[in-house]
C-alpha cells in the first residue's frame, strides 16, 4: 500500500489503497478486503473530486459517505476539510482491526492452553492437524503487522500532505483523527506481533513433543519386538532340546514300526 501524490500547479491528485479486516456474518468468517481512493483537489477554487472504489456496493464507507453529502448538516464540515474522505475512511474501516485480532486470539488461546499441558507419557489429545491450525494462526498474526506497518506510513503521509495545504479548525481535528489512527495501528500491530511470537512458540512446543512422543512409541515398539524374538529363541531352543527324546519316544512306540 502506497501513496501516489501528484502535484499540478494548483491541483493535488492523491490516490492509495488499504487493506482492512471484514467479518462475513453469512459465512461466519473473517477476510481481508482492500478498498482505495482517488481524490483531486484544486486549491484555487477548493473544490474536490473523489472516486471511491469499494469491494461491494453497499460497503461501510460507502454509506458514511453518502450519508454525509446527503445530511446538510455535514455540509459545513466538507467545505472546512477538502480532505474529509480521508478521515472517514480510515474511521470506518480501521476500528475492525481490533476485533479481527481479538477473534484470532480466542482460538489460539485454547489451543495454546492445551498444548501447553501435554505431557509425553500420557496420551495426546492433540496431532499434526492441531499442529497445522497453529501454523495458519501464527500466519494470521504475522500477516496483520505487515498490512498496518505499510499503513502507518501512509496515514503519516496524508498528515504531512493535509497540514501543508490546509489550516483550518476541521482539517486540524481530520488530523488528529488520521494521528489517532497511526496509534491504533501501532498499538494493533504490537498484539500481533506478540500474539504470533506466542503462537510460533506454542507450534514449536507442540512440534517436538510430537517428535518425542514419536520416539517414545518407537522404542516401545522395538522393545516389544526385541521381547518377542526373545521369547521366539526360547520357544526354538526349547523344541531343539525336546524334539530328539520325542522322536526316540516315538519310534520305539510299541504298534508303530518306521522303516528306513
Amino acid at each position: 500500500m502506497e501513496i501516489r501524490i501528484v502535484w499540478l500547479k494548483d491541483m493535488i491528485e492523491v490516490s492509495y489503497t488499504i487493506k482492512y479486516p471484514e467479518y462475513k456474518e453469512k459465512d461466519d468468517r473473517w477476510v481481508i478486503r482492500q478498498t482505495g481512493v482517488y481524490h483531486r483537489y484544486d486549491s484555487t477554487t477548493s473544490q474536490s473530486i473523489f472516486i471511491l472504489l469499494s469491494p461491494t456496493p453497499q460497503s461501510k464507507a460507502h454509506l458514511e459517505a453518502t450519508k454525509w453529502l446527503s445530511m446538510s448538516s455535514y455540509h459545513s464540515k466538507i467545505e472546512a476539510d477538502p480532505f474529509w474522505l480521508h478521515r472517514l475512511l480510515f474511521t470506518a474501516y480501521f476500528p475492525a482491526w481490533r476485533k479481527y485480532i481479538t477473534t484470532i486470539e480466542n482460538r489460539f488461546l485454547p489451543v495454546a492452553k492445551d498444548a501447553l499441558a501435554t505431557f509425553i507419557e500420557e496420551p495426546l489429545g492433540l496431532g499434526h492437524d492441531t499442529l497445522t491450525t497453529l501454523n495458519s494462526l501464527e500466519t494470521r498474526f504475522r500477516q496483520v503487522p505487515a498490512i498496518l506497518a505499510s499503513t502507518m506510513d501512509l496515514l503519516q503521509d496524508l498528515c504531512a500532505l493535509i497540514s501543508s495545504k490546509s489550516e483550518t479548525e476541521e482539517t486540524k481535528y481530520g488530523i488528529n483523527c488520521l494521528k489517532n489512527q497511526t496509534r491504533y495501528c501501532k498499538i494493533y500491530s504490537q498484539s500481533a506481533t506478540y500474539l504470533q511470537q506466542r503462537a510460533q512458540s506454542v507450534a514449536k512446543l507442540l512440534s517436538d513433543t510430537l517428535l518425542m512422543r514419536d520416539q517414545l512409541l518407537a522404542q516401545e515398539q522395538n522393545k516389544n519386538i526385541l521381547e518377542l524374538n526373545k521369547s521366539a529363541v526360547f520357544i526354538t531352543r526349547l523344541t531343539l532340546f525336546y524334539l530328539p527324546t520325542s522322536f526316540i519316544a516315538v519310534s520305539f512306540s510299541p504298534g508303530i514300526q518306521i522303516r528306513f
